[in-house]
């Protein structure tokens, strides 16, 4: 964001006490694409130049500033518009500070991405106004009760809908309920509150190591939506990391609850609660999934030959038609071939262009969404 927002922003972080002489502007548009913009405005009222003794060139400090009218005053401020490309890059406008942004964006809003029956939403949280007076207080040197922010306005707009949850005043919709316009002054609290804005059923990954041109980025958007699947953090998928026993049997007990419309609670399941996924490792031994041969390798590499131990078991047998003959030059002498096999003829897994199936290397996560893509779509 331009030097101007945070000059406008830090002299009135100085001057807080005058009331009714500022105004916030945040706006963030978004496309069906996970693309869009930010916008972030600050203006002056002319009251405040009378009360602080001061001119608009001094404030901006040689920056270009912009004038409008409002109910018969003039207001003197900037806006600056940031474009992002993914969700990704819009957590990390609201989520980094840096020397350009620390005194812009407000320090209580995260960014979120979920989906929910297909359809992919962008959720956008505020601080609570503890968090708020918190921030404030720290950052202009002053009581809260001293600091009056007289009005705070959010617009968003999302292309199917945007509802917001926890906040009754100071909410206005337009009819088609794509757009929402919130305005909070110092006569409301500004309590925690939500916007959730749904952009369609294109189902968007929020993984900034995911390229667009992936190509196991279809399967991942597959197994991502569908809950099997999850990031590393936040925005991480970390393609390239390898898979543990533990893991594999959270994704197992997953898919395998999956084709039984979730009717199992899986977290209820653990007889022994002595590793993270004992609820998921516990299940898949009382589903029949698996045995315990692999109880004492829980935070061990598993292999592309044990992988297909798991997933050979991890749905019933009429899901997997077989759909022609697999054949692999290095598989004959290994203990999990038949489970290789069943699953290359239902084609969920193949081999590589030299007719080897390679059961020893280790599977990895880029490798795992399109076997458990593969799977969904059969169970489907």
């Amino acid at each position: 964001m331009k030097k101007k927002l945070a000059l406008l922003l830090a002299a009135v972080m100085v001057m807080f006490a005058f009331t009714g002489c500022m105004q916030f502007n945040y706006g963030v548009d978004l496309k069906d694409d996970g693309t869009g913009s930010v916008t972030i405005g600050a203006y002056l009222a002319d009251s405040y130049f009378l009360i602080s003794d001061s001119t608009p060139e001094e404030v901006f400090e040689g920056e270009e500033f912009q004038v409008i009218e409002k109910d018969g005053e003039k207001w003197y401020g900037a806006e600056s518009t940031q474009a992002f490309k993914s969700i990704a890059e819009l957590q990390e406008i609201f989520g980094e500070k840096t020397s350009e942004n620390d005194d812009v964006f407000p320090e209580g809003f995260t960014v979120s991405q979920e989906i929910h029956e297909g359809k992919t939403y962008v959720i956008l949280k505020a601080a609570s106004s503890e968090s708020m007076e918190e921030t404030a207080s720290e950052e202009a040197g002053m009581d809260f009760e001293d600091m009056k922010i007289m009005e705070l306005t959010i617009k968003v707009s999302a292309p199917e809908s945007v509802k917001v949850i926890g906040l009754t005043r100071g909410v206005k919709y337009t009819k088609d309920k794509k757009s929402v316009e919130i305005v909070l002054d110092n006569t409301m609290d500004a309590d925690d509150f939500t916007i959730e804005c749904c952009l369609g059923d294109v189902i968007l990954l929020p993984f900034k190591d995911v390229p667009a041109n992936a190509w196991y980025g279809k399967f991942l958007k597959t197994a991502y939506a569908s809950g099997i699947i999850g990031g590393t953090s936040a925005n991480t998928y970390d393609p390239n990391a390898n898979l543990t026993h533990a893991q594999i049997m959270v994704m197992a007990a997953n898919l395998h609850n999956l084709q039984k419309a979730g009717a199992d609670d899986i977290s209820t399941y653990a007889v022994e609660k002595n590793h993270w996924c004992a609820a998921f490792r516990d299940y898949c031994k009382a589903e029949g999934i698996i045995d315990d041969r692999f109880d004492s390798v829980l935070d061990k590499k598993v292999t592309r030959a044990e992988m297909a131990y798991y997933f050979a078991n991890a749905v019933s047998e009429d899901a997997y038609e077989k759909q022609g003959v697999a054949e692999f030059s290095d598989t004959a002498e290994n203990s999990y071939e038949k489970y290789i096999k069943k699953l290359a003829e239902a084609n969920i897994v193949g081999g590589f262009a030299d007719g080897t199936y390679r059961p020893a290397e280790l599977v990895t996560r880029a490798q795992a969404s399109v076997f458990i893509a593969n799977i969904i779509d059969l169970i489907k």
